[in-house]
């Protein structure tokens, strides 16, 4: 995660730190106390997202084949955690019975009932560790990984304060579960002519030094 120029040297960043922000650059969030910039997506992160999001559009209120119990399906939208933590999950959803029209207001402050993050190596922690905590602890119900590197998607959900695993789709082994149950995800599909993707380079170590002449 890169730290913001805004970032505080000496204290933990506040919601003000990111409202300060200009708006047109106002693409952070607040993690581990850091203001940090958003890992701008790659070709494949952006292709996978927005066909995770082309699967799912059935469900969305605006759909005119809307599934039952429909949802607001959101792209990059800012949430608001309660201890005020603004994030930016890849993908979020609000049941509409919870959200009967979209708020006009920056972050959004009801939580989603479902949050997905594309995974890539750059910033793998970033998805699998800190924000899978900080999540679970806002009680988001259903939250959902997509790896580029192992190119599978795992659908986990909130119990006991804790996220567990659902189910798990690889190639070959599609996956169907709440809260989109009558959305059935291949990987293939979802994959489909998206390279798998790789480990960021090592860096090359440098020469070492010639010792200066006595």
């Amino acid at each position: 995660m890169a730290l913001s120029a805004q970032t505080p040297a000496s204290r933990p960043a506040t919601l003000k730190d990111f409202l300060a922000i200009p708006a047109y650059d106002r693409f952070h969030e607040i993690l581990e106390g850091q203001l940090v910039r958003k890992t701008m997506p790659s070709g494949r992160h952006a292709l996978v997202q927005g066909r995770l999001r082309g699967l799912l559009d059935g469900y969305d209120d605006g759909s005119p084949r809307r599934q039952p119990g429909g949802w607001w399906l959101m792209t990059e939208a800012e949430i608001m955690l309660p201890w005020e933590q603004p994030v930016r999950p890849d993908l979020t959803g609000w049941r509409c019975e919870r959200m009967p029209e979209v708020p006009d207001e920056f972050p959004i402050r009801l939580l989603p009932d479902w949050a997905c993050e594309v995974v890539s190596p750059n910033d793998r922690r970033r998805d699998t560790v800190v924000k899978y905590r900080d999540y679970a602890r806002a009680g988001i119900p259903y939250y959902w990984l997509v790896d580029l590197k192992q190119r599978s998607l795992t659908a986990l959900q909130l119990k006991d304060g804790h996220y567990v695993v659902q189910a798990e789709a690889h190639e070959g082994r599609p996956l169907q579960v709440e809260p989109f149950a009558l959305v059935e995800i291949a990987v293939e599909v979802l994959f489909r002519g998206v390279p798998p993707d790789k480990d960021p380079a090592p860096k090359e170590p440098e020469p070492p030094r010639a010792d200066k002449p006595r």
